[in-house]
């Protein structure tokens, strides 16, 4: 496939972009909201913009996006997702065999040098078949920027290649989250994963990651660093009727014991038996993979009445259920090696417009606090402070039960959106002027 027809009635700006993404539409994967973003918002800075991604996106469960007019080649792919899902253990049996000790240790490896390549999501097979199209996408669209993804490592592999071959190119490697992260034993040889870190990013013109906390850690490893942050999709949805019953919702992973609704739970419990909450009144719904870790915990609490579990659904559904309810609840983790862990989850909140609980497992994190109060639409609190946690569900519920509203007017989350975030950071790089804006 060569440039969209209607590039010719373009001024041309001289720069063509390749971003290699494994994680891309229609998979269904909160990281592709990212990609995705990207992959739309960069049309307006390049005269083309071209992806390599997996094959896998056509065997792995799947969003309903329309990825019809991009400009996608498919890299041939035989990892452990492809086996996986051909073989039904997709999703349910995957997350089984990832609590078991030989299912942990064979974790670490898939995101460790040098097994990574072996066993790891994107193996030597897709990296191969990856720079393989690449190469010719370069020379047909004359690419002079490259945006490779992590995770998994092996788009920045692939794009390391790429720089070797053709050292002309701009790469840019973007970190959703840290390859060696200081909050989770996730690795072998991490000493070892710090040098080939440096090794490979060697290479790169610029390093680029979603917040300040993780953008601290890669100027370890890394000389030039931006943080080019997530933003909100503006969803066409139209309004939607909230719950009958005060609704309290999450939608997502609980990454183990990092997230914890603990104090969550704890909190609707005490203001049930307190009667300060109808337990008539209220609902929590979850939606994810990790109904073994909920469930427990429901029943601990005796919960079990007022919870519906969801399972895993798709982008679509969980968005239907995040802008129907009272309360999202955004349950994220901190430690002091590692803070502002801006997830995609938390803009996904944001765009839903309603209000949320950001749950914080671990030490302060400002970061995380300062865009909540920018945004007016929550409050953020700790891991075991239950009484804080009780004071603002209290608060909620008697506000939506006397029908006041949460906010008297919705904010404008425009500095949140990813035509700022992208706007900013072509500016930061010289790629866009008053004058070099593609009509």
């Amino acid at each position: 496939m060569g440039m969209k027809a209607e590039q010719k009635d373009r001024e041309l700006l001289g720069r063509s972009l390749l971003m290699i993404a494994y994680k891309f539409p229609p998979m269904q994967s909160i990281s592709c909201n990212r990609t995705w973003a990207v992959y739309e918002g960069m049309q307006q800075y390049f005269d083309s913009v071209c992806v390599v991604t997996t094959s896998n996106r056509h065997i792995l469960p799947r969003d309903p996006v329309d990825t019809s007019a991009a400009y996608i080649l498919d890299a041939r792919t035989l990892d452990y997702r492809t086996l996986f899902q051909r073989n039904g253990k997709a999703a349910v049996g995957g997350e089984k065999l990832k609590t078991s000790i030989a299912g942990k240790t064979l974790s670490r490896l898939q995101s460790s040098f040098p097994t990574l390549g072996m066993f790891g999501e994107g193996n030597f097979l897709y990296v191969r078949n990856a720079y393989r199209e690449a190469c010719k996408a370069i020379k047909e669209l004359n690419v002079t920027h490259i945006f490779s993804t992590f995770p998994p490592y092996a788009d920045h592999l692939v794009a390391a290649r790429l720089k070797y071959k053709f050292p002309e190119l701009f790469w840019i490697a973007d970190f959703r989250d840290l390859h060696v992260d200081p909050a989770q034993d996730n690795l072998f040889w991490r000493r070892y994963q710090i040098r080939q870190n440096r090794r490979i990013l060697a290479g790169a013109s610029l390093v680029t990651t979603v917040s300040e906390g993780l953008a601290d850690h890669l100027k370890a490893l890394h000389p030039a660093v931006q943080v080019l942050k997530n933003g909100i999709r503006t969803y066409d949805d139209g309004p939607r009727e909230l719950y009958p019953k005060f609704t309290i919702s999450y939608t997502g992973s609980m990454f183990q014991d990092k997230r914890r609704p603990d104090t969550l739970l704890a909190a609707v419990r005490e203001l049930m038996d307190a009667g300060t909450v109808d337990p008539m009144r209220i609902h929590v719904r979850y939606a994810g993979k990790d109904s073994a870790v909920w469930w427990p915990l429901v029943r601990k609490h005796g919960l079990e009445e007022i919870f519906t579990d969801h399972g895993l659904l798709t982008s679509a559904e969980a968005r239907e259920i995040q802008v129907r309810s009272h309360l999202n609840i955004l349950l994220t983790y901190s430690t002091t090696e590692l803070k502002g862990n801006l997830t995609g989850k938390l803009y996904d909140y944001l765009a839903s417009g309603r209000p949320m609980l950001v749950l914080i497992n671990g030490p302060k994190d400002v970061e995380i606090e300062a865009v909540v109060a920018q945004s007016i639409l929550g409050h953020v609190t700790y891991h075991g402070d239950v009484q804080d946690a009780r004071a603002f569900l209290s608060k909620c519920y008697r506000d939506w039960y006397n029908g006041v509203p949460f906010i008297s007017e919705k904010p404008s989350l425009q500095a949140f959106s990813w035509d700022h975030q992208l706007r900013e950071f072509a500016l930061s790089n010289g790629w866009v002027g008053s004058d070099t804006v593609k009509a």
